[in-house]
Protein backbone atom coordinates (compact mmCIF):
# COMPACT_ATOMS: atom_id res chain seq x y z
CA UNK A 1 0.00 0.00 0.00
CA UNK A 2 1.27 3.57 -0.77
CA UNK A 3 2.65 6.07 2.16
CA UNK A 4 -0.48 8.32 1.27
CA UNK A 5 -3.20 5.65 1.63
CA UNK A 6 -6.00 7.99 2.46
CA UNK A 7 -4.06 9.61 4.83
CA UNK A 8 -4.45 6.99 7.79
CA UNK A 9 -2.35 5.65 9.80
CA UNK A 10 -1.68 1.44 8.83
CA UNK A 11 -2.97 0.27 11.76
CA UNK A 12 -7.01 2.14 11.13
CA UNK A 13 -6.65 1.24 7.50
CA UNK A 14 -8.26 -2.17 8.01
CA UNK A 15 -11.11 -0.88 9.66
CA UNK A 16 -11.84 1.38 6.96
CA UNK A 17 -11.38 -1.27 4.14
CA UNK A 18 -13.84 -3.52 6.15
CA UNK A 19 -16.16 -0.66 5.85
CA UNK A 20 -16.08 1.86 9.07
CA UNK A 21 -16.28 5.15 8.20
CA UNK A 22 -16.93 7.13 11.04
CA UNK A 23 -13.39 7.92 11.47
CA UNK A 24 -12.50 8.76 7.82
CA UNK A 25 -12.84 11.96 7.54
CA UNK A 26 -10.32 13.34 5.15
CA UNK A 27 -12.73 13.98 2.15
CA UNK A 28 -15.27 16.64 1.85
CA UNK A 29 -18.84 15.80 3.10
CA UNK A 30 -20.21 15.73 -0.32
CA UNK A 31 -17.95 13.08 -1.51
CA UNK A 32 -18.43 10.38 1.45
CA UNK A 33 -22.02 8.48 0.14
CA UNK A 34 -19.20 8.18 -3.18
CA UNK A 35 -16.38 6.84 -0.81
CA UNK A 36 -19.14 4.41 0.74
CA UNK A 37 -20.74 3.26 -2.45
CA UNK A 38 -18.39 3.36 -5.04
CA UNK A 39 -14.93 2.75 -3.34
CA UNK A 40 -13.88 -1.38 -3.46
CA UNK A 41 -11.27 -3.04 -5.17
CA UNK A 42 -11.01 -3.21 -9.32
CA UNK A 43 -8.09 -3.58 -11.90
CA UNK A 44 -9.32 -0.83 -13.82
CA UNK A 45 -11.25 2.68 -12.94
CA UNK A 46 -13.41 4.13 -15.38
CA UNK A 47 -13.88 7.76 -15.10
CA UNK A 48 -15.22 10.57 -17.00
CA UNK A 49 -16.79 14.11 -16.80
CA UNK A 50 -20.40 13.56 -16.57
CA UNK A 51 -20.24 10.35 -14.35
CA UNK A 52 -21.00 12.41 -11.11
CA UNK A 53 -24.42 13.59 -11.95
CA UNK A 54 -24.57 9.62 -13.65
CA UNK A 55 -23.65 8.24 -10.05
CA UNK A 56 -25.93 10.62 -8.28
CA UNK A 57 -29.21 10.14 -9.68
CA UNK A 58 -29.08 12.16 -12.81
CA UNK A 59 -28.07 9.36 -15.03
CA UNK A 60 -27.85 9.47 -18.74
CA UNK A 61 -29.49 6.57 -20.41
CA UNK A 62 -27.47 6.74 -23.53
CA UNK A 63 -24.15 6.64 -21.46
CA UNK A 64 -25.31 3.63 -19.92
CA UNK A 65 -26.27 1.57 -22.62
CA UNK A 66 -23.04 2.56 -24.60
CA UNK A 67 -21.15 1.55 -21.27
CA UNK A 68 -23.35 -1.76 -20.91
CA UNK A 69 -22.32 -2.68 -24.69
CA UNK A 70 -18.23 -1.95 -23.80
CA UNK A 71 -18.50 -4.55 -20.76
CA UNK A 72 -20.01 -6.74 -22.56
CA UNK A 73 -18.27 -7.01 -25.99
CA UNK A 74 -15.38 -7.22 -23.74
CA UNK A 75 -16.64 -10.13 -21.25
CA UNK A 76 -14.19 -9.29 -18.65
CA UNK A 77 -14.98 -10.67 -15.24
CA UNK A 78 -17.36 -9.12 -12.38
CA UNK A 79 -15.49 -6.95 -10.30
CA UNK A 80 -12.88 -5.75 -12.83
CA UNK A 81 -14.32 -2.55 -13.60
CA UNK A 82 -15.32 0.02 -10.61
CA UNK A 83 -16.53 3.78 -11.92
CA UNK A 84 -14.66 6.37 -9.96
CA UNK A 85 -15.53 10.50 -10.90
CA UNK A 86 -13.26 13.03 -11.09
CA UNK A 87 -16.55 15.55 -10.35
CA UNK A 88 -19.39 15.34 -8.52
CA UNK A 89 -22.35 18.01 -8.23
CA UNK A 90 -22.25 20.15 -6.05
CA UNK A 91 -25.42 22.98 -5.92
CA UNK A 92 -26.33 21.90 -9.03
CA UNK A 93 -22.62 22.11 -10.89
CA UNK A 94 -19.72 19.03 -11.18
CA UNK A 95 -17.06 20.49 -9.58
CA UNK A 96 -13.72 18.61 -9.41
CA UNK A 97 -11.75 17.01 -6.79
CA UNK A 98 -8.37 15.69 -8.16
CA UNK A 99 -6.93 14.76 -5.01
CA UNK A 100 -9.84 12.91 -3.70
CA UNK A 101 -10.38 11.61 -7.09
CA UNK A 102 -6.68 10.15 -7.18
CA UNK A 103 -7.18 9.21 -3.38
CA UNK A 104 -10.11 7.03 -4.43
CA UNK A 105 -8.47 5.84 -7.44
CA UNK A 106 -5.23 3.99 -5.16
CA UNK A 107 -7.48 3.34 -2.49
CA UNK A 108 -9.50 0.55 -5.29
CA UNK A 109 -5.63 -0.84 -5.89
CA UNK A 110 -6.44 -0.19 -9.43
CA UNK A 111 -3.75 -0.95 -12.10
CA UNK A 112 -5.44 0.53 -14.93
CA UNK A 113 -7.46 3.86 -15.76
CA UNK A 114 -9.71 4.32 -18.35
CA UNK A 115 -10.71 7.89 -19.23
CA UNK A 116 -13.49 8.91 -21.55
CA UNK A 117 -13.59 12.03 -23.13
CA UNK A 118 -11.36 15.20 -22.80
CA UNK A 119 -13.17 16.79 -20.53
CA UNK A 120 -11.82 14.74 -17.59
CA UNK A 121 -8.67 14.26 -19.14
CA UNK A 122 -7.92 17.56 -19.48
CA UNK A 123 -8.61 18.02 -15.62
CA UNK A 124 -6.10 14.67 -14.92
CA UNK A 125 -3.63 16.19 -17.11
CA UNK A 126 -4.61 19.27 -17.60
CA UNK A 127 -3.67 19.49 -21.42
CA UNK A 128 -5.85 17.99 -24.15
CA UNK A 129 -5.07 14.75 -26.07
CA UNK A 130 -6.09 12.71 -28.85
CA UNK A 131 -8.07 10.13 -28.03
CA UNK A 132 -7.29 6.28 -27.72
CA UNK A 133 -3.36 7.09 -26.63
CA UNK A 134 -2.33 4.97 -23.65
CA UNK A 135 -0.72 7.51 -21.35
CA UNK A 136 1.06 7.88 -17.73
CA UNK A 137 -1.87 8.97 -15.27
CA UNK A 138 -0.92 9.11 -11.63
CA UNK A 139 1.45 6.81 -12.15
CA UNK A 140 -1.33 4.36 -13.34
CA UNK A 141 -1.46 3.46 -17.63
CA UNK A 142 -4.38 5.26 -18.40
CA UNK A 143 -6.48 4.03 -21.92
CA UNK A 144 -8.34 7.62 -23.35
CA UNK A 145 -11.60 7.32 -25.40
CA UNK A 146 -13.54 9.44 -27.11
CA UNK A 147 -17.06 11.00 -25.34
CA UNK A 148 -19.94 8.40 -24.09
CA UNK A 149 -21.63 9.55 -26.61
CA UNK A 150 -19.59 9.41 -29.51
CA UNK A 151 -19.85 5.69 -29.64
CA UNK A 152 -23.91 5.93 -30.43
CA UNK A 153 -23.01 7.09 -33.72
CA UNK A 154 -20.12 5.04 -34.73
CA UNK A 155 -20.04 2.84 -37.29
CA UNK A 156 -19.91 -0.55 -36.10
CA UNK A 157 -16.52 -1.44 -37.39
CA UNK A 158 -15.10 1.52 -36.38
CA UNK A 159 -16.64 0.88 -32.71
CA UNK A 160 -15.05 -2.74 -32.72
CA UNK A 161 -11.65 -1.23 -34.00
CA UNK A 162 -12.04 1.03 -30.94
CA UNK A 163 -12.24 -1.90 -28.61
CA UNK A 164 -8.95 -3.63 -29.41
CA UNK A 165 -7.66 -0.79 -27.48
CA UNK A 166 -8.89 -2.51 -24.47
CA UNK A 167 -7.03 -5.22 -24.94
CA UNK A 168 -3.94 -3.65 -23.44
CA UNK A 169 -5.53 -3.39 -20.45
CA UNK A 170 -4.19 -5.61 -17.93
CA UNK A 171 -6.77 -7.20 -15.95
CA UNK A 172 -4.79 -9.98 -14.63
CA UNK A 173 -1.83 -8.28 -12.45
Amino acid sequence: MASAFINLPETLRPWYLSGLRAIYRNVPIEWEPFFKDYVKPAKVVVTYFELGNDLSGRASVLRRQILKKILAQLGWPRGTVAYWPIAIPIRGKLEVFLDVFWQGVRMMNATSLICFGTTALSHLLATELQSCQPLLCGGLPCFVFPELEEFESMAPEVFLSTLTVFQGIDILS
